[in-house]
């Protein structure tokens, strides 16, 4: 049971990290918690709280909007992040 709970959890975390690195457009942009409107708010910050802290993205301030001004805070995938999201999608693909 425990292995399926995870196996659940590394699934949200893989469909969180796809859409922060497709709306990606160069280095060091950032997101916020409207990217995963699908998602309830508090449950996504859980999730992305415990991604930055296994360094797979990072938290910052003046994340560019929609309509490319700087605005508010948000996330970003890491180097770490996309070389994590590229493991799980090989293993999901084998």
């Amino acid at each position: 049971m425990e292995s399926e709970v995870q196996g659940w959890l590394s699934k949200i975390e893989v469909y969180m990290l796809e859409i922060i690195e497709a709306r990606t457009l160069e280095e060091g942009w950032s997101f916020s918690l409207r990217a995963f409107d699908e998602i309830p708010k508090e449950v996504a910050r859980g999730f992305l709280r415990d991604m930055r802290s296994r360094g797979l993205v990072e938290f910052n301030r003046g994340l560019f909007r929609e309509d490319g001004e700087v605005g508010g805070s948000g996330y970003a995938i890491t180097r770490k992040g996309r070389e994590w999201l590229k493991q799980q999608l090989r293993a999901s693909d084998g």
